[in-house]
């Protein structure tokens, strides 16, 4: 039982497309979906505010991303559902675990989930006939990361953004002088 319930949610992932070095998009599968148990740097304006964001170039992780992806059908398995609805995926492209790649090529870093990168998933140097072009300097073997930590799925999508803004203040306290003065 526990079996079908697992082969119901894998699937074959048609000419992926990436955003950015976290994210998959399948041409037969609607909606964007993020690969499971990493995290890429943002694109330029995407990094919240509060919000601890990745560093790096997150042109070269997107490329890095296309590059492992390109041409091929990835086998994937939807692990579980974000905050946002996206599925959260584990995809592979052949022997190799895309997540674990983007680790190793240190474009992406551990993050949310448990990632099992113990098997033959190793990422090649440079993916086959592929050049990454990068304007930022070439990074050196990164730290190791902490364990990956899972974070619950009962804690707000933007954490310190309820309640009233401080920024917002000076605007409400003029919008009330101005109704009294009319009143």
């Amino acid at each position: 039982m526990i079996f079908l319930a697992a082969a119901a949610a894998s699937f074959v992932c048609e000419n992926p497309s990436h955003h950015d070095g976290d994210n998959v998009r399948c041409a037969n599968v609607p909606g964007s979906m993020r690969l499971q148990g990493i995290d890429a740097p943002e694109m330029p304006g995407a990094c919240r505010p509060g919000r601890s964001c990745v560093d790096g170039d997150p042109f070269a992780a997107r490329d890095y991303l296309r590059s492992l992806t390109e041409g091929k059908t990835l086998q994937c398995v939807q692990e579980d559902t974000d905050n946002y609805g996206r599925r959260i995926v584990n995809c592979n492209a052949g022997t190799m675990n895309i997540s674990c790649a983007m680790i190793e090529s240190g474009h992406a870093v551990p993050r949310y989930a448990p990632l099992d990168c113990s098997g033959p998933s190793a990422a090649p140097e440079i993916a086959p006939d592929v050049m990454v072009e990068s304007t930022a300097e070439p990074k050196s073997r990164p730290e190791p990361e902490p364990p990956p930590v899972i974070v619950p799925a009962n804690l707000p999508a933007r954490p310190g953004t309820s309640g009233l803004d401080i920024g917002m203040v000076p605007f409400v306290l003029l919008g009330l002088l101005l109704i009294n003065l009319i009143t």
